[in-house]
């Protein structure tokens, strides 16, 4: 991300509007710092997680609840 926030013409809307909000804090005499955050390449269990994280995707259900028919409901209210 960091080296597409540098192209200059990048038409990824996300690194538009980085590059947009960069330009503002600049025109304010702010800098921003970006900073690089390293993945969790070896990370212990990491592989373990994506492939469940993955299954879980492509596995994925929705549930549905069925109410019945509210038609016959009485209310005791006075």
């Amino acid at each position: 991300m960091l080296t597409a926030i540098q192209h200059r013409y990048s038409t990824n809307p996300l690194v538009q509007k980085i590059a947009e909000e960069r330009k503002t804090a600049l025109l304010l005499n702010k800098e921003p710092m970006f900073m690089y955050t390293p993945s969790h390449v070896g990370i212990t269990g990491n592989g373990r997680a994506d492939e469940l994280a993955k299954s879980a995707a492509l596995h994925y259900r929705k549930q549905t609840m069925v109410f019945p028919p509210t038609g016959n409901l009485s209310s005791n209210q006075p």
